[in-house]
């Protein structure tokens, strides 16, 4: 209990967490990415965060000239929710944003190819916007259409 409260508390302090989708360039399919990033100059506390959390892999950004090392724990989808379920019900600062990127899971597809109904992609670009707006990042604004019969979606977004 002690060790995975003292995990959410340095991923309230230190992570980030972010819903990225992606889009194949071959046949168009669109799909929603999450991704939980925690970055600290100290190694040692990330081994330590992995080592409660249980899984995660540390990467290391070598420095500019001037700048201290970083390293960082980057994990996506399946990793990055079981993380932020172990660290859920412990967070304070970053509670909501973790609610929203879960709830994200729970609508969003889990293959690229899956195909998504309208409603559920205007939820998720809410979803979106309310973790943006959470990190102070802007948001898109969006409109989804749907096309043919077989559901390929077009989706018209700006930038505000």
């Amino acid at each position: 209990m002690c060790d995975i409260a003292w995990a959410a508390g340095f991923f309230d302090g230190e992570g980030s967490v972010s819903l990225l989708w992606s889009k194949r360039k071959a046949n168009k399919n669109v799909w929603w990415r999450l991704q939980v990033t925690v970055v600290n100059c100290d190694r040692r506390a990330l081994e330590r965060f992995v080592e409660v959390v249980g899984e995660g892999r540390l990467y290391t950004r070598r420095p500019q000239e001037g700048h201290r090392t970083i390293h960082y724990l980057r994990s996506s989808d399946a990793v990055a929710e079981r993380i932020l379920r172990r660290l859920q019900s412990h967070l304070v600062s970053k509670k909501e944003v973790v609610d929203l990127a879960l709830e994200s899971r729970e609508l969003g597809q889990r293959k690229p190819y899956e195909r998504i109904p309208e409603e559920r992609w205007l939820r998720l670009i809410e979803i979106e916007n309310g973790i943006k707006a959470r990190n102070g990042r802007s948001h898109r604004k969006a409109t989804v259409e749907m096309r043919d019969r077989e559901s390929h979606i077009v989706i018209r977004h700006t930038s505000t």
